[in-house]
C-alpha cells in the first residue's frame, strides 16, 4: 500500500498494480482467523480506498468511485478507525472535485481537516490544509486560500506539497492581475520544485510563470513560455491542457489585435474539445469567444472571462457561461 502511495505521481501504472496486488494481499489476510471481523473491515476498507487513489491518479474515475464505494461500506462495518475515515474523506474530496462538484469536495475536506486536528497527524493535516486552500482559491476565495496554504505549509515538510500551495496562488493572483505577486509566489515555489522534482509541477509551473509575465506585461516572453508548454502538454498527451493553453494564447492575441492568429488558437481548442466530447457548457462558452473573434469584436476581458469559466466549471459543473453585455 505504502509503495503504490509513493508512486502515484511518479509511475502510476506501478502505483496501481501496486494498489491491486494490496488488495489481493489483503483478501488473503482477511480469510485467516487471525483478525477479528471489524479488524478485516478496517484492513480491506483501507487498501480499497488506496486502490481508488491509485485509479484516481490514472484518470479511471469510474473505476476510483467503484473502489471507493467498497472501501466506504467495509469501513462501516469496522472498528470506526478516524485515520481510515480521514483517508477516505481525502479520497472522496478529490474525486468530488475531479468530477465537477466542488462543494461537496470542500464539505468533504473540511470533514477530514478535523479528524486529522483529532488524530494529531500534522503531516497529513498539512495535506488536507492546502487541498482546503487550492479549493478556496477555485471559487477566489483569496484570502482564506492564504490562511489555509500559510497554515498547512508550516506543518509539512513535503516540497510536493508546499509547491502545489504556492502554483494555486500564484494562478489565483494571476487571475485576479495581481502580476507581480503572483511572481513571489512563483520565485518561492523554485526550491520546493527542485527538490520535489515532480515533472508535471516543472510543467505547471512554468505554464502560470507564462500567465504571470502576460499580467507584467511582458508579452513576447509570455507567448514564448506558453508555447513551450503547450508542446510539452501535446508530447505528454495532456489533450485538455494543451487546449486551455491554446485558449490562454488566444488572449493573449486577442490584447495584441492579431485576430487571425487568436482564431488559431481557439480553432485548436475547439477540436480538442469536440474530440473529447466535453459538455455543452464548455462549448458554449468556447462558441462566443470564436464567434466574437471572427467578427473581431472580441475582447481580452472576454476571453480572460471564458478561459476562467472553463476552468470553474471543472470545479462546479452546475455552472452557465453568461457574457457581460
Amino acid at each position: 500500500m505504502e509503495r503504490s502511495f509513493e508512486a502515484r505521481f511518479g509511475d502510476t501504472e506501478r502505483a496501481l498494480a501496486l494498489a491491486e496486488l494490496a488488495v489481493r494481499v489483503a483478501h488473503l489476510a482477511a480469510s485467516t482467523d487471525y483478525l477479528s471481523a471489524e479488524s478485516r473491515a478496517d484492513l480491506l476498507a483501507e487498501v480499497y480506498g488506496r486502490l481508488a487513489n491509485a485509479r484516481r491518479v490514472r484518470s479511471d474515475i469510474v473505476g476510483a468511485k467503484e473502489a471507493l464505494q467498497q472501501a466506504l461500506e467495509l469501513c462501516a462495518e469496522g472498528t470506526g478507525d478516524r485515520a481510515i475515515r480521514a483517508d477516505l474523506l481525502s479520497c472522496r474530496s478529490y474525486i468530488a472535485h475531479e468530477s465537477g462538484y466542488g462543494k461537496q469536495a470542500i464539505e468533504f475536506v473540511e470533514q477530514e481537516i478535523k479528524l486529522r486536528r483529532l488524530l494529531g497527524d500534522d503531516g497529513q493535516l498539512g495535506r488536507a490544509l492546502i487541498e482546503r486552500g487550492w479549493l478556496a482559491c477555485w471559487v477566489g476565495r483569496l484570502t482564506d486560500a492564504c490562511r489555509y496554504h500559510r497554515e498547512g505549509m508550516e506543518l509539512t515538510d513535503d516540497p510536493r506539497l508546499v509547491t502545489v500551495g504556492l502554483l494555486s496562488l500564484a494562478l489565483r493572483l494571476v487571475r485576479d492581475g495581481e502580476g507581480l505577486m503572483a511572481w513571489r509566489a512563483l520565485s518561492s515555489a523554485y526550491l520546493p520544485l527542485e527538490l520535489a522534482g515532480d515533472r508535471r509541477l516543472r510543467t505547471e509551473h512554468r505554464w502560470v510563470r507564462g500567465l504571470a509575465l502576460h499580467t507584467l506585461g511582458e508579452v513576447a516572453e509570455a507567448v514564448g513560455e506558453l508555447e513551450t508548454v503547450r508542446e510539452t502538454l501535446r508530447e505528454e498527451g495532456s489533450r485538455m491542457g494543451e487546449a486551455f493553453v491554446s485558449l490562454d494564447l488566444a488572449c493573449i492575441e486577442i490584447g495584441r489585435g492579431a485576430f487571425s492568429v487568436a482564431t488559431s488558437h481557439a480553432n485548436h481548442a475547439g477540436e480538442i474539445f469536440r474530440e473529447r466530447k466535453v459538455d455543452r457548457p464548455m462549448l458554449t462558452a468556447l462558441t462566443v469567444l470564436s464567434d466574437a473573434i471572427r467578427k473581431q469584436h472580441a475582447t481580452e476581458q472576454l476571453a480572460l472571462d471564458v478561459a476562467h469559466f472553463l476552468r470553474r466549471y471543472q470545479f462546479d459543473k452546475s455552472l452557465r457561461f453568461n457574457p457581460e453585455p
